[in-house]
């Protein structure tokens, strides 16, 4: 077993120990589907300097093989629990996972 293939199963573990949540995943184009993700409402953006100046949004946590479409190249509309989210940002980890920094979805989007 490789590195990357040990890290997907460290990411499959924490998401079944740790509380992964159900996230419905709708690429512009085709089916939505439900993937399993490791959801923060107030992930921490910027930490800068000595000032301490934080900014937070929510972020979810996704294996890339989950996924329908490549996030780079989609605009998806992420479903967690009852709200709606666009990607506001996206953070590879090279070893087949990506946070997507999300925004709340302006009313009727779905």
């Amino acid at each position: 077993m490789g590195f990357t293939d040990l890290v997907a199963a460290a990411d499959r573990a924490a998401q079944g120990l740790l509380g992964g949540v159900a996230v419905i995943y709708q690429p512009e184009v085709g089916e939505p589907v439900t993937v399993t993700g490791m959801f923060d409402e107030r992930y921490v953006l910027v930490e800068t300097g000595q000032a301490s100046v934080e900014q937070t949004a929510p972020a979810v946590f996704l294996r890339l093989e989950d996924l329908p479409d490549d996030p780079d190249d989609d605009e998806p509309i992420l479903t967690i629990g009852d709200t709606d989210y666009l990607v506001r940002e996206r953070k590879r980890d090279s070893l087949g996972g990506i946070m997507l920094v999300l925004r709340l979805a302006p009313a009727g989007s779905s």
